[in-house]
C-alpha cells in the first residue's frame, strides 16, 4: 500500500489532519448546532491508534460547541466479540474511557432500520449511532487477505450493522 513505509504522525500532525480535513468543512464547524455524536472506532483487532487521535477530535467537538456529555463511543465490532473495559483502554485510553460512555456494538440487537440499498441489501444500524446528530468514524485500511482491503466503510457495514445486514457481505 502506497505510504505503508512513511513514519506515523507525530502528535502535531494528527491534529492538524483533524482540524485540517481534506474535503470537509471541519469538525468544530460540523459540530454547531448538535447535541450529539458518536465516534465509532474499529476494534482493538486494528492497528488504528484511536487513544493518539480521539483526543483531537473530541476538541473539535468541544470547539463547535457540543458538552463532553454529548459526545459517545461505539466499537465497530461488525461479528467480532465483545470487547471487555481493558481492551476499551488500551484502544481508547484510560482518559477516555472514565469521561465518556463507551458501548460495545451487538450486530444481533439494538439496530435500527434505515433501508434499502441500491443492491437490496436491507440496512439496519446501531441504535446510538443512528439517534446521535454527528457520526464519525475513526479506523485505520488495510491490506485484507479475503477482501484486499479492511477498514474505511466497512467501519458502517460490517462494523456498526445489523447481523442481517452483513451476512450480505459474506455470502
Amino acid at each position: 500500500m502506497r505510504g505503508r513505509d512513511r513514519p506515523p504522525l507525530p502528535p502535531e500532525g494528527i491534529e492538524h489532519a483533524v482540524t485540517h480535513p481534506i474535503g470537509s468543512p471541519p469538525l468544530s464547524e460540523l459540530a454547531r448546532g448538535k447535541s450529539s455524536a458518536v465516534i465509532i472506532f474499529d476494534d482493538i483487532t486494528r492497528p488504528t491508534r484511536v487513544s493518539e487521535i480521539a483526543p483531537a477530535v473530541i476538541r473539535e467537538l468541544i470547539a463547535g460547541g457540543m458538552s463532553e456529555a454529548g459526545i459517545s463511543f461505539v466499537a465497530a465490532l461488525g461479528n467480532h466479540g465483545a470487547h471487555t473495559h481493558h481492551e476499551f483502554r488500551k484502544k481508547l485510553g484510560s482518559r477516555i474511557t472514565e469521561r465518556f460512555a463507551v458501548f460495545n456494538h451487538n450486530s444481533y440487537d439494538h439496530c435500527t432500520f434505515v433501508g434499502t440499498t441500491s443492491r437490496g441489501t436491507r440496512l439496519s444500524v446501531n441504535r446510538e449511532v443512528m439517534e446521535a446528530d454527528l457520526r464519525i468514524g475513526i479506523g485505520c485500511v488495510t491490506a485484507h487477505i479475503n477482501t484486499g482491503f479492511s477498514g474505511g466503510g466497512k467501519i458502517i457495514l460490517p462494523g456498526v450493522a445489523s447481523i442481517e445486514s452483513a451476512a450480505y457481505l459474506h455470502i
